[in-house]
């Protein structure tokens, strides 16, 4: 089993059509793309970096919608996509967690169209460094969080953890903005482990 974490302010957590809005692993109107947070925190990571929030008096007066999604999936059979597998696929450390997606993208396209790909994998975060993320390629449906998924390649279990929630002002000072350098990966490029700063670690294992 492997619970994760995102925001989403609608009545259901899950992209069945296909994303409005360009993401690491997806282009405009291109396949549905789930992206979670194996960090309680780091879809809040995620959203702060994404725009750019790092005053503790602006991030204060966010509110929005957290949830908790539970899949039916073996850790070890979930593709790790981390830094010294990028070589494989043709991109660099670099890559995973650059402000510009259009290599990630590409290579998603090029699973998409490939039966044998990874369609579930794991990601390095690139806005809460020494955690992971899990990215979906392709639709998911919500159940209530304590139904059985009868069908976990289509299903998620899904409940909210807070209808309008607050991030901790303790995440400025862990969220790696665009333009800063990535200290995990850095890190990893010293042969060095990194722990993510914050209190609680998301781990699948």
């Amino acid at each position: 089993m492997i619970v994760a974490y995102r925001i989403a302010d609608y009545d259901a957590p899950f992209w069945v059509s296909p994303n409005r809005s360009e993401g690491r692993y997806n282009r405009s109107g291109e396949a549905p793309t789930q992206y979670m947070s194996l960090h309680p925190l780091g879809p809040w990571a995620e959203f702060l970096r994404m725009e750019g929030i790092g005053d503790p008096a602006d991030i204060e007066t966010l509110r929005h919608r957290t949830w908790a999604l539970r899949f039916e999936l073996d850790p070890t059979d979930v593709y790790d996509l981390h830094f010294g597998a990028s070589a494989d696929w043709g991109l660099t450390p670099e890559h995973l967690v650059a402000d510009d997606f259009t290599a990630c993208q590409e290579l998603a396209s090029r699973w998409r169209s490939d039966g044998s790909a990874p369609a579930v994998f794991f990601s390095p975060s690139a806005a809460l460094p020494g955690t992971k993320s899990l990215d979906i390629l392709g639709p998911r449906v919500a159940i209530p969080y304590a139904w059985e998924l009868i069908n976990p390649f289509v299903q998620g279990a899904a409940g909210p953890t807070t209808g309008s929630g607050v991030a901790t002002i303790e995440l400025v000072g862990a969220v790696r903005y665009r333009g800063s350098s990535h200290p995990e990966l850095e890190a990893w490029k010293a042969g060095h482990a990194f722990a993510c700063p914050l209190s609680v670690a998301g781990s699948p294992f």
